[in-house]
């Protein structure tokens, strides 16, 4: 959640307002950071199950 919450408040609130290629830049990072959670999560179950298998863990 907290990952998630880091680039609204940066575009928000921190983002300095004579916008520049390196605070884009941040906001892109943090984005590509928010998303790591979600990406690691769908590996873990992909490892989890065996070929043609559903994603569920009522097997």
């Amino acid at each position: 959640m907290v990952t998630m919450a880091l680039p609204f408040v940066y575009g928000i609130w921190l983002m300095p307002h004579p916008r520049t290629a390196g605070s884009a830049v941040v906001l892109l990072a943090l984005s590509v950071l928010a998303g790591l959670p979600v990406l690691y999560g769908g590996l873990l179950l992909m490892r989890d199950a065996p070929a043609g298998a559903p994603l569920t863990r009522d097997r």
